[in-house]
């Protein structure tokens, strides 16, 4: 596997790189709290608006014939979130790896 580097495209973000949003209706589960799988949501949102702000969109990604792959996700709950709340994601987002396209021919 190779991997993709994005420093040799414009770079100003530092790490930890976050975005704000608030909580959405589909977001909250049957108690009106935050449903784990939103956060990671979020998460994934904001490791995406990273990459773009990085110089590296979706599109560049399509064009190389690479996705975006994460490892795992670190959540930490400091406090119950409901309908309407603000949410601020953060991401350590390091590095990718290119893997090779199941588009690719043989």
């Amino acid at each position: 596997m190779r991997t993709a580097d994005i420093t040799q495209r414009p770079h100003t973000r530092q790490m930890p790189f976050t975005t704000t949003t608030h909580v959405r209706w589909p977001d909250v589960d049957q108690n009106g709290h935050m449903r784990t799988t939103a956060y990671l949501d979020a998460a994934e949102d904001n490791r995406m608006r990273y990459f773009a702000s990085a110089g590296f969109p979706i599109a560049e990604f399509a064009a190389r014939r690479i996705g975006p792959v994460s490892h795992g996700d670190d959540l930490r709950y400091r406090a119950e979130l409901r309908l309407l709340a603000v949410l601020t994601a953060l991401d350590h987002t390091e590095d990718f790896v290119e893997l090779p396209s199941p588009l690719a021919r043989t």
